[in-house]
């Protein structure tokens, strides 16, 4: 399954998003934290940017082919080989999840909002966009609204990237300008949102009436916007694709390479803990406080909070990346990566888990010894069948040869 360059580095950092996310939902849905130290009971409260992380990887993973295709002008990737990829990763395991339990629950009349159109809308993962199917799936599994999130951009990305060369005028120096245009309409929608909300109070910042409701929909979806997240993460691999491709590993001293890990590690070790202090004080943790009341904390971090978050993940992104001692090694220890590995299944199952298993320490183990069977059972031998979209990609390898992996990754699609 795995290629001999394939960059070990992004599935410590897929297990670390796993266990982010695992930790909020036990601290949110489950009276076992109650007895846990209180720094453990912060980070579990602040477990939620696990989606982002995990946004972010998706970005740079997804978009890597393509900057290969940009930045070494090499033949573009079959947008149709894309689909047909992004459909065997994604599409088993949840139309499982629906058979085995939507299915039943529908059937049994326990999902009050499931009227055939919002099925449907959920079926084709574009309940980001409706109403109804978001409350339906929110009774299903809350958790699911992030995989909407990941289908549009992947249904966007071929076409995005069509834009990015041309915008780009075809030189890679210039690829800045459509990232950055992306990263500002992502920025725009925030805000719009924003304002929406804190001037009428709305749930949800699509509620608002008329034309402005409609235009916030499109722009913002009903559960988040994220684009600028996957945004970050292309970048990314632009300029990851850069560096391998055009700077010898060896004319970089060692030295120097160092001190860029260095200041990338501590910038994330510290903005992260203030990112937390920062969604504490802004009201992110009072799930019954009026968002309107925030005050000037909440609305800074409605604008800019989560930017700062997903900065601090690419930091610790790139660090991995660049690094090939301690932090490249703690990042691909085994137990790690095999989590990254499973953690599409297991963050599908986790919360019904929760739900059937009372809190204990059998819980977690229940829950990856699920995501590992549905992994082995459902996911991989769909992955099997597709290739690895990171063979030859690699950490460790000479920076021509990690290059040209690029370039034959950007061929396969």
């Amino acid at each position: 399954m795995r290629g001999k360059g394939h960059l070990p580095v992004l599935d410590g950092l897929r297990g670390l998003a796993i266990l982010l996310v695992l930790l909020n939902h036990v601290t949110l849905y489950t009276p076992w934290p109650s007895g846990w130290p209180p720094l453990l009971a912060q980070i579990g409260l602040f477990g939620w940017a696990g989606v982002q992380l995990f946004f972010i990887l998706s970005g740079f993973l997804i978009f890597l082919p393509y900057a290969g295709a940009l930045v070494r002008q090499t033949p573009w990737p079959d947008p149709l080989a894309f689909y047909r990829r992004r459909a065997r990763r994604i599409l088993p395991v949840y139309f499982a999840f629906l058979v085995a339990v939507g299915l039943p629950l529908t059937l049994a009349g326990h999902l009050h909002a499931a009227r055939l159109p919002a099925a449907i809308v959920t079926a084709l993962l574009l309940h980001n966009m409706d109403t109804a199917a978001t409350n339906l799936v929110s009774q299903l599994n809350a958790p699911l609204w992030t995989l909407a999130i990941e289908w549009q951009f992947y249904l966007i990305l071929p076409w995005l990237a069509r834009g990015f060369a041309r915008l780009g005028a075809g030189r890679p120096g210039r690829l800045w300008r459509p990232l950055a245009l992306v990263v500002a309409f992502g920025f725009s929608a925030s805000v719009l949102a924003a304002v929406v909300r804190h001037a009428s109070g709305q749930i949800q910042p699509e509620d608002a009436p008329g034309a402005v409701g409609l235009v916030v929909r499109l722009l913002y979806g009903v559960r988040g916007r994220y684009l600028e997240e996957f945004a970050l993460g292309m970048g990314l691999a632009i300029l990851y694709v850069a560096y391998v491709a055009v700077i010898e590993p060896g004319r970089i001293a060692v030295q120097w390479r160092r001190r860029v890990v260095g200041a990338c590690l501590i910038a994330a070790g510290i903005g992260l803990p203030l990112c937390h202090l920062w969604a504490r004080a802004a009201g992110q943790y009072d799930l019954g406080a009026d968002w309107t009341r925030f005050g000037v904390a909440g609305w800074m971090w409605a604008l800019a909070g989560q930017w700062v978050v997903a900065v601090c993940f690419c930091l610790l992104l790139a660090a991995g990346l660049l690094s090939r001692g301690t932090l490249a090694r703690a990042l691909a220890v085994a137990p790690l990566r095999w989590l990254g590995t499973i953690s599409y299944s297991v963050y599908v199952w986790h919360l019904w888990v929760f739900r059937l298993i009372a809190p204990g320490w059998l819980l977690l183990p229940a829950v990856i010894l699920l995501g590992a069977a549905s992994y082995y059972v459902i996911e991989r031998p769909f992955l099997a069948a597709r290739g690895d979209v990171m063979r030859g990609a690699g950490v460790g390898r000479p920076a021509s040869d990690v290059g040209a992996a690029a370039v034959r990754a950007s061929r396969a699609g």
